[in-house]
């Protein structure tokens, strides 16, 4: 039913960014795989990591489930990396001065990437950002609504995670250590 369709258009100020999982396991698999050209065997406890790239997982149902509900304003995938994907959505809403700031967290950031980063001197934005192929959906969302989504979530045994907020400046930042830092989008690209 297309009137069920949730489109990147329809970002209000004052949002929610939530996502239905955590960014940084596809840049942890690709990185082993194509830079050090590892596998499982090799780097086994980022045996998630790997699988992540190799096995991708479908979308999920929350945004079927958000949807039908009528609880989230515009939605996008992040199959092109997360710095892309918002890039995307603030110029899927040219006519609008909207921008991202998000929390640089747990919230956000899969466990596997804080690990790897530190083990590896790799900066973990690059893997979080920047990372590709993750098929996590990206959802801006009423503060109002965001508690009645989560328990309805949950509820079907699903998950959404509070990443950021929508701002009044089309710009992107992330905050981290206390700092507010402005990202630049590269994303993946695939004819690359």
């Amino acid at each position: 039913m297309t009137k069920n369709i949730v489109f990147r258009k329809g970002i209000k100020v004052g949002d929610y960014l939530a996502a239905n999982g955590k960014f940084g396991l596809t840049g942890v698999g690709f990185d082993i795989l194509l830079k050090k050209k590892g596998n499982i065997i090799e780097f086994p406890s980022y045996k998630r990591s790997i699988t992540s790239v190799l096995e991708p997982k479908d979308l999920g149902k929350e945004a079927l489930i958000l949807s039908k509900k009528n609880l989230v304003n515009a939605s996008i995938d992040s199959s092109d990396g997360l710095a892309k994907s918002l890039t995307d959505l603030i110029n899927s809403n040219q006519n609008l001065n909207i921008g991202f700031e998000i929390g640089f967290n747990k919230e956000l950031i899969d466990e596997d990437a804080f690990r790897y980063s530190e083990e590896n001197n790799i900066p973990l934005e690059n893997l979080v950002f920047h990372g590709g192929e993750e098929f996590i959906h990206i959802f801006t969302i009423n503060p109002k609504n965001y508690d009645s989504a989560q328990k309805e979530i949950q509820s079907k045994g699903g998950q959404i995670f509070k990443i950021g907020r929508v701002i009044s400046e089309k710009k992107i930042y992330y905050l981290y250590k206390g700092e507010k830092i402005e990202l630049k989008s590269t994303g993946f690209e695939h004819f690359k």
